[in-house]
């Protein structure tokens, strides 16, 4: 769980940056896994929304979803846990019953960023959430 833009898991704060951090030093992505590693664009996770088919899962017995490519991707999934978030209060929210996951993209508001949310009736959005909360990522593999 990682406040957005601050790889070491210190307090959010605002950010100057009207780019983002995907692949930068202050994405945690880039900074724990090295280079070729970001977290995802929002445009990454609406492609997942709207060219993707999603499937509730269990690997491992952790409950999630299962994200199946189509076309040339047809066969290929990532795997997406119900894992939660620290809401701004660093309460843990919904563990067992949903995922919020930090993009690499900042809104227009410099206390906001990008985040794919799992709503209650099982639909997903990318919408702005604050940067004082702390959310999962799911880093992207550069190409």
């Amino acid at each position: 769980y990682y406040y957005y833009g601050v790889p070491d898991f210190e307090a959010g704060q605002k950010l100057s940056s009207a780019t983002g951090v995907a692949g930068t030093d202050s994405d945690p992505s880039y900074v724990e896994l090295g280079d070729g590693w970001s977290s995802p664009t929002s445009e990454q996770m609406l492609e997942l929304i709207n060219k993707c088919d999603w499937q509730k899962s269990e690997e491992n017995g952790v409950e999630g979803y299962k994200v199946f490519g189509r076309g040339d991707y047809y066969g290929n999934y990532i795997f997406i846990p119900l894992a939660g978030y620290y809401n701004t209060n660093d309460m843990l929210v919904s563990r067992s019953t949903s995922f919020m996951l930090w993009s690499g993209s900042i809104s227009e508001s410099s206390d906001r960023a990008y985040a794919l949310s799992l709503n209650a009736d099982g639909s997903c959005t990318v919408s702005r959430h604050n940067i004082a909360s702390r959310l999962p990522i799911r880093p992207v593999r550069v190409k």
